[in-house]
Parts: structure tokens; sequence; C-alpha cells
């Protein structure tokens, strides 16, 4: 499905979705399914929200979610190359945050940052689209996971929710 406004959506998933709109968005949507696997906060920090307002936005989205008795697996962040480092050490912050969430009886954390690094510590790239749309038009993206990022992350979450 394509939005008004050329992004792409399936279901809940928008592309270019903040918390705040995912939120929003969870408020008027008629079908909720009893298990999610959710990862936002990426477009939150490429905009410059506050790490605070994240945290807290997510917290209030866990816990409508858990009101309507959803069960969540929820990602934590992979690095964001766009970002050439600013935000990394927040990144990292709100990744432990996420993994503290993983406590919590309705929500499963899965780390996924470590999928994205190289060995000696630096962004793996090559696991990130290079542009947006048209390559000619030379948009760059490093923030979307291109076919080798998303096929890592499965690989992760087939095994995680098999156990």
């Amino acid at each position: 499905n394509f939005t008004g406004n050329g992004t792409s959506r399936i279901g809940l998933c928008v592309s270019g979705q903040t918390t705040c709109q995912l939120s929003r968005r969870l408020k008027t949507y008629p079908y909720l399914s009893g298990q999610i696997i959710m990862m936002i906060g990426v477009n939150d920090f490429k905009k410059g929200t506050r790490i605070s307002t994240i945290k807290n936005r997510l917290i209030s989205i866990i816990r409508f979610l858990e009101k309507k008795g959803v069960v969540m697996v929820l990602l934590t962040l992979p690095p964001i190359p766009i970002l050439r480092g600013e935000r990394e050490e927040e990144i990292l912050d709100y990744n432990k945050f996420i993994l503290r969430l993983g406590e919590r009886p309705t929500v499963r954390a899965v780390n996924i940052h470590h999928l994205f690094k190289n060995p000696d510590g630096t962004n793996n790239l090559d696991l990130f689209e290079r542009y947006l749309g048209n390559p000619l038009k030379k948009r760059i993206d490093l923030v979307h996971w291109n076919t080798r990022g998303i096929r890592k992350v499965e690989e992760v979450l087939r095994h995680y929710l098999s156990v």
C-alpha cells in the first residue's frame, strides 16, 4: 500500500514513521495481532528528537499494546550510517533501554545492532541501501537495509522465534 505522500505502508509499518506517528496510528488502527515484531526509533534519531522523548514514547506504545494483550518482539536499532556516528552513543543507550524492556513479561528484546557492524567496530555498509530510489539521482540512503541486511535480521528472528 502507498500513503498519499508517496511512502509505503504494510499494516502498521510506514516508511519514515516516528514513535509519535506510530503512537497515533495505533490508536486508530482497527486490528492488532496478538504478536508483533517492532523496531521503532530510527526516524526519531534522524530527525534530532531527544532520546528521553523517544524512550517515553516507546514506553507509551508498549503500555498501550500491553493493555490490548499484545506480546511484542522488540528489536534494538542498527547503526544509522547516514548520521556518521553523530548519535551513536545515544543509539547504544536506547538499545540498552530496549534490552531492559525485554524483562517485561510481554516484551522479548532481540539485539540486532551488532549484525550491522564489522569485526573492527565500523558499520558494515554492505548491509545498507546506498541510494534512495533511482541510483542515478544519487540520493544517499544508508538507513534502510538491503537484501543482505534483511536476510541477516531474518535469520536471527527465525532462530529466536523458534526457541
